[in-house]
């Protein structure tokens, strides 16, 4: 899979967490060295989710939040980035396999320009694929198909 390099490039307020956070949820240290420096956008524009740094007693580290409350975590073990949906608490939705991955997936399709019409969307999941196929399988167990098709009726 190759590897997308850093993702920094988008405008506005960044959320960089904590080192004495970071070390209590056990991160790997890519995952933990990306948190700490490059961070996440706070606001994503068009989008109901936002990055922060919240309470989480468990081993998994909350990064963000949907508008309804629910969770978006790095999973401690794996290093993946999960949804804990309130409808489904037992069936968190796969985001991406790394914060860096999530960080790339953000920038690609909520701050980069839109181009190529009716094919953009099309054209952006093989890109995205390339880079972290596991987040653009099925829509019932994945974030990004569904939001890339919603984007997808704001460009046309």
């Amino acid at each position: 899979m190759p590897d997308p390099g850093p993702t920094s490039e988008a405008p506005g307020p960044r959320v960089r967490w904590p080192e004495d956070l970071l070390k209590k949820h056990r991160l790997d240290e890519e995952t933990a060295r990306f948190l700490r420096t490059l961070g996440l956008p706070e606001y994503l524009p068009g989008m109901t989710l936002e990055f922060g740094i919240f309470d989480s007693d468990g081993p998994d580290l909350v990064i963000g939040e949907d508008v309804e409350g629910s969770p978006i975590y790095v999973d401690s073990e794996s290093g993946a980035v999960f949804h804990a949906a309130l409808m489904e608490p037992n069936r968190p939705y796969f985001i991406n396999s790394s914060v860096r991955l999530l960080a790339h997936f953000v920038q690609r399709i909520v701050f980069d320009p839109a181009h190529g019409g009716e094919a953009w969307s099309e054209n952006l999941l093989n890109e995205l694929r390339a880079v972290d196929a596991p987040a653009l399988q099925a829509w019932d167990t994945c974030m990004w198909p569904a939001l890339i098709d919603r984007f997808q009726l704001d460009v046309e």
